[in-house]
């Protein structure tokens, strides 16, 4: 079991955030209970290992973590905070789009500056090329696209949320549980974790979804065309800025490097 408590510490440790006794509870990777884990941190605090913060906190005492306790919200300058719940206003107005959430550290720490905000789009179906020209349209109008922004990194289409067999790991778990949904047309937060089974297998202690009750999405032939000019436009600036590492008809992974490989080489991804 220390092994097990050493391997979730370790790994919000490398993002320097203490996570407290329900967090690390959810991201156990055996089944336990939470009396057990606190009785585990217990011990390890005795034996000096972990270190308890306020609010029930924790982190082991080889890794450097932060002074302040991390606080949900976008907590920018005034007017970057204006311009980002206009482009979210303008997306939650789109009917391309079904469903926005905020990935990353900023679903877990909040908004910190200097860092953009990672955004994973769910579109309507045969649509995923217009809901991204759209996206990126508006964030670039607003100038709020990149460093302090938004960074537009995951679009699905809504009738293919299922995470590719490849790129089902713990890494990819730990950003379903802890994603903070911001505009959901349709119960998709729920729809993820259920379509999603596969995380249990990684985290037996979260909390399961047992049932979606949203229904598939189907549009008139034409908007397939609609989408296909859109596609043209933007796969071609995609592939010169050698930013897709995965590109489907139903999905798009737009990474410029895949921080997901970077933990695999640490060891924090299983």
């Amino acid at each position: 079991m220390r092994k097990n408590l050493f391997t979730v510490l370790n790994y919000f440790g490398y993002f320097s955030y203490p996570p407290s006794l329900l967090e690390i509870h959810r991201y156990f990777p055996v089944k336990i209970t939470l009396r057990q884990i606190h009785q585990l941190l217990l011990d390890e605090a005795q034996r000096g290992t972990v270190v308890s913060m306020s609010k029930n906190r924790y982190f082991r005492l080889s890794q450097k973590a932060s002074n302040t306790l991390p606080q949900y919200g976008i907590q920018q300058e005034k007017q970057l905070e204006k311009r980002i719940g206009w482009y979210l206003a303008l997306l939650k107005a789109c009917p391309c789009v079904r469903f926005v959430g905020i990935t990353g550290s900023s679903a877990v720490e909040g908004y910190k500056k200097g860092k953009d905000i990672d955004i994973f789009i769910i579109a309507r179906h045969r649509l995923l090329w217009t809901t991204r020209f759209f996206s990126v349209l508006c964030a670039k109008l607003l100038s709020i696209r990149g460093r302090e922004g938004v960074c537009l990194n995951l679009f699905f289409d809504e009738d293919d949320i299922l995470i590719p067999q490849k790129k089902q790991n713990s890494y990819i778990g730990h950003e379903l549980l802890q994603m903070k949904p911001i505009i959901d047309k349709g119960n998709f937060a729920s729809k993820l974790l259920f379509i999603n089974k596969w995380i249990y297998s990684y985290f037996p202690n979260a909390p399961k979804q047992t049932r979606s009750n949203i229904s598939s999405c189907t549009k008139p032939s034409v908007l397939q065309g609609i989408d296909s000019f859109f596609k043209s436009i933007q796969i071609s600036v995609i592939r010169r800025n050698k930013t897709g590492f995965l590109i489907t008809d139903s999905q798009l992974w737009l990474f410029k490097s895949d921080f997901e490989k970077k933990l695999k080489r640490k060891g924090l991804v299983i």
